[in-house]
């Protein structure tokens, strides 16, 4: 049931930002060295359309509003995602919006993955997040604002002292004992 999961996952990051110690969480679709793919092109409206159609793997991230806040993860352009944001809002990393238009300032360009698709509105541009992605040296690096029921939940807290994981993990057990928890710094 995706909407008592989503339920339950908001319920559970409400109750972790209030442990002591805990100072951001947030619930997000990946994790920040996890990703997922888009199969397709990265198509600027502002720049001709190949003659062939060139379909690629894209790594993608699907992250809640303080997914950057929480992660540490820079913007050197635009804002994030918030509440509200619409499905057709995406930010990307550095490296594409140098490659793509030569220069950071793409706030307000728009890009789609197919030919006929729907049009996405850079709204922002983050730090290049190197080393994660292996094998997709030259593909774009996008994140996707994530939808209730659409991906699965990870839940990202940022903590002043690591010995306070231990009440974040018992928050979580006692909320439901199946969800898996998994640490990673950065």
């Amino acid at each position: 049931n995706p909407t008592g999961r989503d339920e339950m996952s908001r319920s559970v990051v409400e109750r972790i930002r209030r442990i002591p110690g805990v100072t951001m969480a947030t619930l997000s679709g990946n994790g920040p060295v996890d990703y997922g793919v888009i199969q397709g092109e990265f198509l600027a409206e502002d720049r001709p359309v190949p003659a062939t159609e060139a379909k690629a793997i894209m790594p993608a991230r699907w992250v809640g509003p303080d997914f950057f806040a929480v992660t540490g993860l820079a913007l050197v352009a635009g804002r994030t995602f918030s509440a509200d944001t619409g499905q057709a809002e995406l930010v990307i990393d550095a490296a594409t919006a140098r490659r793509v238009w030569g220069t950071l300032d793409v706030v307000g360009k728009r890009v789609r993955y197919e030919r006929t698709g729907g049009w996405r509105t850079i709204v922002g541009v983050t730090a290049d997040l190197r080393g994660f992605n292996d094998g997709f040296e030259n593909a774009p690096n996008l994140y996707e604002r994530e939808y209730s029921g659409e991906t699965g939940h990870t839940i990202l807290v940022r903590v002043a002292d690591p010995t306070v994981l231990r009440d974040v993990s018992r928050a979580v057990r006692e909320t439901h004992p199946a969800i898996r928890i998994r640490s990673a710094a950065m």
